[in-house]
């Protein structure tokens, strides 16, 4: 005789059950209810992560026992980790693992309906695992007979998120009901190498860990959530997640979720992965997964450095020892390395007349200010510095490095031409950098980056290095990542993804690719895509990746993917069923039906209409020039070509008191704020008086009243 039908009680919960089941896609907790009311509860909830490459693949295994005295049907419903898509299901028998079919869902709906139905035979186990909404499944197993355990494991396909050399996905956690168990994991690689975190905190290859915790009274998710505390031991959390493009990278540290992280493989410079998989003739799934290597590039060894510092009156005494505090910054990331400070104005000469190793940095560089040996003086020539520079490198071996750190303030008559062949003596392992430097002050948010436009460009970009424009901040804690993109190469700028018709595909990513930075695009197209170029520059250097289509990853992985971005919704019946099929994925049209062999309608089954899969799938669906740095200070009254003269005519007093001059001597001069930049003096038969009149001009220390950018004078002297 069967049993009798819900009591109001259990008719009460099966309806809140299917409202959450069915109702919300947005409740985010694991939910479990059962048909008849019976005290069913999950005593396990194992979790056991195999990683490969940008993926992980997720035995899940559930066990529910049955305290009550009736056999009744158990029904969860569960969030699935960002991204990731179920692809097989097994129960447990007596003695073995039975593995599941993916059929049609409204197939496997009427199937599992009819053999958990009322009929005359012996109980046997049926599962079904079916598509609720994207990120949620649900999972019915009946029956689970008094004094026993119901076993049913499910696997999961999930896209990795990647940063700074690790992998990363968020599993669920957040369970409100005592009757669930929380998750244990183990985490398995085949690599000793591989480190494995889970919130945070290292766990070892193959150990059992536990996901989560469960709330205390009172408190809610947000109150346990993962904070940046918790991620400490995995890098900069401010860095591990900036720049990240949500579409790209979904939130990894949201409430109810355990972060769970895995060291990648190295890389060389790019790991990357095309897949295609064509649902049609004219709408082809095209997946690239693209994993910058952390460091992209690694700093040289045992560099041999020198920095070419713009001592000028145009950069200032702060500004001078702004340049000052970024090459103490770079100095600080190669602390194997030998360093020199070449300073140039008019002139260029050697700071310690030394090479010295980073300990000893602070102490050469606080007795070079003791000596006032870096006082602004008039002149910018660059060339002059870059020159000095070459020639102390020459006869140092190992890789070879100029940063040469200026306002870009120049004369005129400057040409890259010059500085091309200071350098000319400078061959081999050599890199030229010219950071153009704006200060602020410390603290202040520094805004850098290359541009490859600047008028010195040519310089740097000839020699293997870039342009640098850094603007704000003032010491070497404020310089310290700005440096480090001169220290090694740290992006692959002017980032492209071009496929073989020359289009290039907007992918979200960003013009510049910092390493460490992983992207994951999914897109619908109509052209059939073969193989896309990737195209950048590194430092100088060109970059170009040809990648074909990974024909491994697009025939099962990718179909299954599909399910778990929104691109799916838009999709016809027959497209879902061919993706679904292939990828072997629980989908809006596809269920898994776990059956022991032999399994009817039972004794103990459901009478049409009062249990089984009544509901079942209505939540689904899912179809069809530069600031001036001097003082600008309004000086409407001011002359300032006749301020000039007179100090012109002051300075070269004590030379014409020598020399008299017979006429007046022109001169032309040229200003960049207050400073003299470059001068030009009539040819002279009196070379003396010529040497003499040019010192007296260079040394001139000109006014505030010189607040303009670049002005030209034409003056005389008598």
């Amino acid at each position: 005789m069967r049993r009798a039908d819900f009591t109001i009680r259990s008719q009460i919960q099966r309806l809140a059950l299917l409202l959450t089941l069915f109702g919300s896609a947005s409740a985010r907790a694991d939910t479990i209810a059962t048909a008849r009311g019976e005290p069913i509860v999950e005593v396990a909830h194992e979790v056991a992560v195999e990683i490969e490459r940008g993926l992980a693949r997720l035995r899940v295994r559930r066990t529910f026992e049955n305290r009550g005295q009736q056999p009744d049907q158990v029904e969860t419903e569960f969030s699935l980790p960002e991204g990731a898509v179920a692809t097989g299901m097994r129960i447990k028998g007596k003695r073995q693992w039975y593995q599941g079919q993916l059929l049609e869902a409204e197939m496997a709906r009427v199937a599992y309906e009819s053999l958990t139905g009322y009929g005359p035979w012996d109980l046997k186990d049926p599962a079904i695992l079916f598509w609720n909404d994207q990120g949620r499944l649900g999972l019915f197993v009946f029956p689970v007979s008094p004094g026993t355990r119901s076993l049913v494991e499910y696997t999961l396909l999930v896209p990795l998120a990647y940063r700074n050399g690790s992998y990363f996905f968020s599993y669920p956690t957040q369970i409100d009901q005592v009757e669930m168990a929380m998750p244990d994991a183990v985490l398995r690689n085949g690599h000793r190498s591989t480190r494995f975190w889970i919130n945070g905190v290292s766990v070892a290859n193959g150990e059992k860990t536990a996901l989560g915790r469960r709330l205390l009274a009172g408190e809610s998710e947000q109150d346990s959530a993962i904070d940046d505390a918790d991620v400490a031991s995995l890098g900069d959390v401010d860095e591990l997640f900036e720049d990240a493009d949500e579409s790209l990278l979904p939130d990894q540290r949201r409430p109810g979720s355990a972060l769970i992280a895995v060291s990648a493989p190295p890389i060389d410079v790019l790991d990357v992965r095309l897949g295609r998989f064509d649902l049609s003739a004219d709408k082809h799934l095209t997946w690239l997964d693209v994993d910058a290597a952390y460091p992209l590039r690694p700093a040289p060894r045992r560099a041999q450095v020198v920095f070419a510092i713009d001592a000028s009156r145009s950069l200032g005494s702060e500004g001078i020892e702004a340049a000052l505090e970024f090459a103490s910054a770079f100095v600080a990331q190669l602390p194997d390395g030998s360093f020199e400070v070449v300073a140039f104005n008019r002139r260029a000469q050697r700071l310690f007349g030394r090479f010295v190793g980073a300990s000893e940095w602070p102490r050469e560089l606080a007795a070079a200010r003791t000596r006032a040996a870096l006082t602004p003086q008039n002149g910018s020539f660059l060339e002059r510095g870059l020159q000095a520079s070459a020639a102390a490198l020459s006869p140092r071996t190992g890789p070879r490095r100029i940063v040469a750190i200026t306002d870009a303030l120049l004369r005129s008559a400057y040409r890259n031409a010059a500085s091309g062949r200071a350098l000319a003596a400078l061959s081999g392992d050599r890199v030229v950098h010219v950071v153009d430097l704006e200060p602020g002050s410390a603290g202040d948010e520094v805004s850098a980056g290359r541009d490859d436009e600047h008028a010195l460009a040519p310089v740097p970009l000839n020699h293997g290095g870039i342009l640098y424009a850094v603007a704000g901040g003032a010491c070497a804690r404020d310089y310290q990542r700005s440096a480090l993109e001169l220290v090694r190469p740290t992006r692959i700028d002017g980032f492209r993804v071009v496929t073989e018709d020359g289009v290039e595909r907007a992918i979200g990513a960003p013009a510049a690719l910092r390493e460490g930075v992983g992207l994951r695009h999914a897109s619908l197209q109509a052209a059939r895509v073969s193989h896309v170029t990737l195209q950048g520059r590194i430092w100088a250097e060109p970059f170009v990746r040809v990648v074909p289509i990974d024909a491994s990853f697009s025939g099962e992985v990718l179909p299954a993917l599909l399910f778990g971005t929104d691109l799916h919704s838009g999709l016809e019946r027959v497209e879902l069923l061919r993706a679904a099929i292939a990828g072997r994925a629980v989908s809006p049209v596809t269920s898994y039906l776990s059956v022991e062999p032999g399994t009817r309608p039972s004794r103990e089954g459901f009478e049409p209409e009062s249990g089984g899969m009544s509901g079942f799938g209505s939540g689904g669906g899912g179809f069809g020039g530069k600031a001036g740095l001097g003082v600008n200070i309004v000086q409407g009254a001011v002359d300032r070509q006749a301020l000039l003269t007179e100090l012109a005519q002051r300075a070269a007093a004590p030379c014409l008191a020598r020399w008299p001059l017979a006429e007046p001597l022109a001169i032309e001069v040229e200003c960049t704020y207050a400073e003299i930049v470059d001068l030009l003096v009539d040819d002279w038969p009196a070379r003396e008086l010529l040497a003499c009149v040019e010192e007296a001009l260079w040394a001139i220390a000109l006014p505030p009243a010189f607040s303009e950018e670049r002005d030209q004078f034409s003056i005389a002297i008598e």
